[in-house]
């Protein structure tokens, strides 16, 4: 036990460490964030923020403006645009447009330029990478692509339009800077202020809702004098100007990204900014912790778990697997409701099901190895079926017993020393071997265990190693075939004719496999195995062929039809014990009513009532003419020495 629990706390820290390895890898990155994708689904799109909305250079604004989607938009419609804003009151206004040239026509530069100042104005730079040529060699440098001074001068900020987009998705707020752009802030930090606090550089984007889900207005519907939209449409919010198609044709695909909602399809950088700008003035984002705080605690309830399924059984293992995967999505996803990333999506998709897959081959493959053990270990022991249902319980073989309640038999054959002493070794060796085979057959299809040969004996169980409710009526069965089956056996005239005689109690014994811890057999002792052994040799005096202990008669009830064949006190005992035999064909009525009368005087002292109907009893039936002796012959002792008052009826034998 020590030895395993080792290998499965090894087992699970081996684990943890490819769970760490992969959890830091770039393929934590791309897989953990999916569930973040899955939880935004789950949640399904909230009420907008009220802060902030967006005017969209839309497809209808194209069409209606007569504006073709290859061009760049005129900047004379830009200013008019601001200086509408104006008159709405806006708190700010946020252009994710580049402007990093000087325009053909300087007075339309101007003009916007003013148009800018009329409100606090942010406006987009971008960063490109340059090839610069050395005399020690070539290298590339970043640099800040910024607007001409007509803009950076009129508007409040100059922030990068850029965004960080991992593997074609936008769930961060932090661009990666370099000295170039380090000093800059993004569009949705220059459009709160600096007085908001900021999220941090692992956190995630709490997203509204799908495409469309910041309130956005078409741009020609603002410059529409004729359907004006409400001054307070736009008073005292953070606006944002951009494209927002539904078509992502020509230059508007590459200010597309995807989101974490699988419906629509992509979302457009401008209102990726704006929901920023939203969640910073709501202090509404999805934080999440160092990486080496959620590495440490993923490690240990990594370990913990892995533990818990290599230790476990499949059945066991997959309801822990199945309970731990709720419980994570149930806390990831409340977590994710109030605002807390909680990571695990490695680990429950991949790490520890493989873990389990694992686990499940190696607990069956040692399994069907111990079955397998269990199974050969038992088969001679067994019948093939009771061998098969042995293979479910390998704990079986390990060293010490169990008590129990069953049926012990032992077969025995009579006069076997001289039916032996006239053949051979080779002789003996075949009638045994072939005699054996009969007689196993029997008890195996009865579901007994054979225990062990004693020379030319059979100990036999029935009821251990595999329960059985009815132990005792099947050794009775047993014994009764098993005399069928040995007047075939001499009827092939093969070998000398052989009476085989057959004890069965039935009682409380230990059992299991007993000896040293090296070598140990499985086997049964106790008085009750003692008793059995008994009863087959007091077959002799009593000319039967099977004697049964009384508890073996209560258990079979009258089924066989078990006479009597009085009491009895054994060598080493002082109680005195009823027993009984069964015959494959009863005796009549009247042999039953006069040989239990005949018993009744005996116990009674009645010499002459006793010894009446147990002469009646031999003349009758043959098969308790030898029985009958025995008692004549105990009458004929009491009468010249009378037992004690103490003396019940019961019949003495000092030896077996």
């Amino acid at each position: 036990m020590v030895k395993r629990a080792i290998i499965i706390i090894l087992l699970g820290l081996l684990v943890s460490v490819l769970h760490l390895q992969l959890f830091q890898s770039s393929w934590g990155d791309r897989i953990e964030p999916l569930a973040l994708d899955l939880w935004f689904n789950l949640r399904g799109p909230i009420a907008p923020p009220k802060d902030v909305a967006l005017i969209a250079m839309d497809e209808a604004s194209y069409r209606i403006l007569g504006i073709p989607l290859d061009k760049a938009w005129p900047r004379a419609l830009h200013a008019e645009l601001l200086k509408k804003l104006a008159t709405y009151g806006v708190r700010r206004v946020v252009i994710d447009i580049l402007f990093l040239e000087e325009g053909s026509d300087q007075a339309v530069d101007r003009n916007l330029g003013a148009a800018m100042s009329l409100s606090p104005t942010v406006i987009g730079a971008d960063s490109g990478v340059r090839e610069m040529a050395t005399a020690s060699g070539r290298f590339t440098m970043e640099e800040l692509l910024e607007p001409p001074d007509v803009f950076s001068n009129a508007a409040e900020k100059v922030a990068l339009a850029r965004l960080p987009e991992d593997y074609g998705y936008v769930r961060r707020f932090h661009v990666p800077r370099t000295n170039a752009t380090r000093d800059i802030p993004s569009l949705y930090e220059a459009a709160v202020g600096d007085d908001q606090a900021r999220p941090g550089d692992r956190d995630f984007l709490w997203y509204y809702g799908p495409p469309g889900a910041i309130p956005t207005y078409p741009y020609h519907q603002v410059l529409n004098e004729k359907g004006a939209l409400p001054l307070d449409t736009f008073k005292d919010k953070i606006v944002f100007l951009g494209l927002n198609l539904r078509t992502e044709l020509g230059p508007a695909q590459k200010d597309t990204y995807r989101t974490p909602f699988y419906e629509r399809g992509s979302m457009f950088g401008v209102e990726i900014q704006a929901t920023a700008a939203a969640n910073i003035l709501e202090h509404k984002w999805i934080k999440r912790s160092s990486a080496w705080t959620e590495g440490l605690i993923l490690f240990f309830f990594t370990w913990l778990i892995s533990a818990a399924i290599f230790s476990l059984k499949p059945q066991w293992a997959g309801a822990l697997l199945f309970a731990a995967a709720l419980s994570w999505s149930a806390l990831a996803y409340f977590s994710f409701l109030g605002g807390f990333f909680i990571p695990g999506a490695i680990l429950m998709t991949l790490v520890l099901p493989v873990a389990y897959l694992g686990s499940t081959l190696a607990y069956y493959f040692v399994t069907h190895r111990s079955q397998q053990q269990v199974e050969r270990a038992f088969q001679m022991y067994l019948s093939p079926e009771m061998a098969k249902r042995m293979r479910t319980n390998p704990e079986s073989l390990q060293l010490g017993g169990e008590s129990v309640f069953a049926t012990a038999l032992f077969t025995d054959i009579e006069g076997f020393t001289s039916i032996t002493e006239r053949m051979s070794a080779t002789e003996v060796s075949t009638m045994l071997n072939e005699y054996f085979t009969e007689v196993m057959n029997i008890v195996f299809e009865y579901q007994g265990t054979l225990i062990k040969f004693i020379g030319d004996a059979v100990f036999v169980l029935y009821g251990a190693p595999i329960k059985l409710s009815d132990h005792a009526k099947r050794a009775c069965d047993s014994a009764l075939a098993i005399q069928r089956e040995v007047r075939k056996f001499n009827a092939t005239g093969k070998f000398p004719a052989l009476n085989t005689r057959v004890g069965v109690n039935t009682g409380s014994m230990v059992v299991g496999n007993l000896g040293s811890a090296k070598r140990f057999d499985y086997t049964a002792i106790g008085d009750s195995i003692n008793f059995a052994s008994r009863l087959e040799g007091l077959n002799k005096y009593f000319g039967t062929s099977v004697l049964i202990s009384e508890s073996t008669r209560k258990d079979i009830g009258d089924s066989l039809k078990p006479l009597a064949l009085g009491q009895i006190v054994v060598s080493g005992k002082s109680q005195a014990i009823q027993i009984f035999t069964v015959f494959e064909e009863p005796v009549s009525q009247e042999v039953e009513s006069k040989w239990t009368k005949a018993l009744n005087l005996f116990r009674l002292r009645n010499w002459d009532g006793a010894e009446g109907l147990t002469r009646e009893v031999e003349a009758l039936e043959k098969k308790l003419s030898k029985a009958a002796q025995l008692y004549l012959l105990e009458i004929e002792k009491l009468r010249q020495s009378p037992p004690s008052d103490e003396w019940n009826g019961e019949l003495g034998f000092a030896s077996k």
